[in-house]
């Protein structure tokens, strides 16, 4: 219950809690619950939404692929053969490398789905392989540029900008403050 003061300046009870700003940045406390509870909820909306996003990813790889009237991942595994046989093992230095980004994507979207610690370390891991072949944590970010006008050199810029805040951001929300207990047992 809170208190509310009316026209004369008398306190008057009311059916509700009134939403204080709280200390350190965190813009409200929701009714019954204290600044850790409220910081360990944003993190677990923070672990779904990149778990969201690494499935939406892995969702667009597959669906582009059933377009083009391919078998997502098996298909693209005969082709990395191929491109293996036709142009040798130093192709090896970016297929395994996109290879294990595809893998990862799976798994975090899973770990992250489970709150788990080894899921922020995979996510943290991803981003130079992201960067290396400018994959954004936020799937459609990279197509809000396509409508731009602007010179190739500032395109590539604007993108590996982009893709560095996107990619920052997302390690700021997966970060576990210090003294903030673990979301479930497991998150560290």
């Amino acid at each position: 219950m809170g208190t509310l003061k009316n026209e004369n300046g008398a306190e008057k009870s009311a059916p509700f809690s009134i939403a204080r700003p709280a200390i350190r940045g965190i813009p409200r406390k929701i009714k019954g619950m204290g600044e850790t509870d409220y910081k360990r909820s944003t993190r677990r909306w923070a672990f779904l939404f990149w778990a969201t996003m690494d499935a939406v990813q892995i969702a667009f790889y597959a669906l582009s692929a059933l377009q083009r009237g391919r078998i997502p991942y098996v298909d693209d595994a005969h082709g990395s053969l191929a491109v293996l046989q036709s142009h040798g093992y130093a192709t090896l230095l970016t297929l395994v490398p996109s290879w294990m980004l595809q893998a990862s994507l799976i798994a975090s979207a899973v770990l992250l789905l489970r709150h788990s610690r080894y899921g922020v370390l995979l996510a943290y891991a991803q981003i130079p392989l992201r960067l290396m072949f400018l994959v954004p944590s936020v799937p459609f970010a990279l197509s809000a540029l396509q409508g731009l006008t602007m010179a190739p050199t500032a395109s590539v810029l604007m993108a590996v900008g982009l893709m560095l805040v996107i990619e920052l951001l997302k390690m700021g929300t997966l970060r576990r403050q210090p003294g903030l207990p673990a979301v479930r047992g497991n998150v560290q």
